[in-house]
């Protein structure tokens, strides 16, 4: 796979506000404070539309880091949410939100450029170095050929622990942490990169219920959990080598980093290990896998949703 690593302080701003809006903490707390005004106002204007967070997350981060006009972007936003282009309040509170989010960054995190440029330079040596391009072949093998896309882009968010595959768009925000190793990195990635297909119409027309993007995020725990099984070296760090033992409330917590979704990991913990179990020893068809996931997750959701 041919990976674009892309260092846009725009996509990162727009992460940063959106970890605040799931009532997640971020770790510089002048940051925050600096982002709430536009948080806030970002958070009134989805609530009256009635536009669920993650939703606008995931167009307005991977937008952010190619529309350089806040106006453009704005008016983006309103046609991938399906907001009538005339509402000119929204638009134009939108577009002071999304203002006072990027002044915030800029005053508040001058060194961020840098600190990109050097994620950048560590992560491609680091994919290089732990063989992360034979992590995907492997699970491509557990899995289906089509499953690995040809190239992705990876928008850089240092520091921020909020990963996520924005399938719609080919990309992923990935955000490793500085303390991570390049073994943790690489594993991390390569989770992230091979759910983008899901999107294919092979795999998508299939998947009803709960959508690809919350089938994907689930189905390839224990992908990589299996493939990091196959290639983690002897003398890895013990981190690695302790994911290799199988599907468990405290792996899929590991991978779960989405906006909202962290709570999964209590609740899918033994229907997905039983389904993992189930496909790797039948070696039966993933995309009909995967159409079982999606009813699995929607069944176990619906529950709870009532509770």
């Amino acid at each position: 796979m041919e990976l674009r690593l892309v260092e846009s302080g725009s996509a990162w701003a727009m992460a940063a506000a959106f970890r605040l809006l799931a009532g997640e903490p971020l770790p510089d707390v002048g940051l925050a404070e600096a982002l709430a005004p536009g948080v806030e106002e970002l958070a009134e204007l989805l609530a009256l539309a009635k536009i669920p967070p993650e939703r606008a997350a995931a167009h307005l981060i991977p937008q952010a880091a190619c529309i350089g006009s806040n106006i453009e972007l704005a008016h983006v936003l309103k046609r991938k949410l399906g907001i009538p282009q005339g509402s000119a309040a929204f638009q134009n509170g939108l577009v002071r939100a999304l203002s006072s989010i990027e002044a915030a960054v800029l005053r508040t995190r001058p060194q961020l450029a840098a600190e990109m440029a050097d994620e950048a330079l560590r992560l491609r040596q680091g994919w290089q170095a732990t063989g992360g391009q034979h992590l995907l072949d492997v699970c491509a093998r557990l899995t289906d050929p089509l499953m690995i896309a040809p190239a992705a882009t990876v928008l850089l968010g240092t520091g921020l622990n909020a990963s996520q595959a924005l399938l719609p768009y080919n990309a992923v925000f990935f955000a490793p942490l500085p303390c991570d190793d390049d073994h943790w990195h690489a594993a991390h990635l390569a989770y992230l990169l091979a759910q983008l297909q899901l999107e294919l119409p092979v795999y998508a027309d299939r998947l009803l219920r709960s959508g690809p993007q919350r089938v994907a995020s689930l189905a390839l725990v224990p992908v990589i959990l299996a493939a990091l099984a196959e290639v983690t070296p002897p003398d890895s760090a013990e981190r690695l080598e302790s994911l290799a033992t199988g599907v468990s409330e405290a792996t899929i917590s590991l991978w779960l980093t989405t906006w909202g979704h962290e709570a999964d990991a209590a609740c899918y913990a033994a229907p997905l290990a039983a389904w993992w179990a189930a496909y790797a020893e039948g070696g039966g068809s993933w995309p009909v896998a995967l159409a079982a996931l999606d009813r699995l997750i929607a069944d176990v959701a619906e529950p709870a949703a009532t509770l």
